[in-house]
């Protein structure tokens, strides 16, 4: 069970300000979007951000789980 579903456990789904990073993978005039699993939707590489963890780290997590990719260049 991931930390979001824990603490939605615990306080329902009241407004909770929860921090993420999301990837926009641009080459050759095209994105690379991603087909979700849980509802069938394309979109952009993204997750939440672990306890501890800078934003960058996040994005490059995120997108080496999501698309195994390590050695990208990240621009902010």
């Amino acid at each position: 069970m991931s930390y979001i579903s824990k603490i939605r456990e615990k306080i329902g789904h009241e407004l909770l300000i929860y921090l993420g990073a999301g990837v926009i993978v641009y080459s050759d005039e095209k994105i690379l979007l991603q087909k979700r699993k849980d509802n069938g939707t394309w979109a952009l590489h993204a997750g939440g951000i672990e306890v501890g963890e800078e934003l960058e780290e996040t994005a490059r997590r995120e997108l080496f789980e999501e698309t195994g990719q390590k050695q990208v260049n990240l621009s902010f």
